[in-house]
């Protein structure tokens, strides 16, 4: 059915009631596709690659947000003596200097007040290797960044 804008109508006022698209069809295709078993096997994977982030990033002097759980990680890169802000300042570069070399992606984000590097396993073909390395680039970049 195709109704013609009319004056300042807008198109969201002219469209066929509860038209909205279905979110859920995705998730049920893949769990129908895929099944529970492969679906459930790859969140435990990405959580395990996860925790295994925060294990190499802690053990390379960079503090991690404590307690994760589920596939996102947060660390902040604090070796030396910068003050809060220019910690903060350094957490952005560093990220934007790791995405510019498009080896990877992550993001940074505020917590307690201070700025993190946010790390979100959600791609089904990520495995160790790839984390590995990601911590490597991260680990090089911030200690060059900071001088150390």
């Amino acid at each position: 059915c195709y109704i013609p804008l009319q004056g300042g109508d807008a198109a969201f006022q002219r469209g066929i009631p509860t038209s909205r698209r279905s979110s859920g069809l995705a998730v049920w295709m893949g769990l129908r596709a895929h099944g529970f078993g492969a679906v459930r096997d790859a969140v435990r994977r990405n959580i395990e690659l996860t925790r295994l982030i925060e294990t190499l990033l802690g053990e390379r002097g960079f503090e991690i947000i404590p307690d994760g759980e589920l596939s996102v990680a947060c660390a902040r890169w604090a070796e030396g003596s910068l003050d809060a802000e220019a910690c903060d300042l350094l957490q952005e570069r560093i990220a934007a200097e790791v995405v510019a070399g498009g080896e990877a992606w992550f993001s940074s984000m505020q917590h307690d007040g201070r700025k993190w590097l946010r790390f979100n396993m959600v791609n089904l073909h990520t495995r160790e290797h790839h984390v590995r390395h990601l911590v490597q680039i991260v680990t090089q970049t911030a200690r060059r960044l900071a001088g150390c």
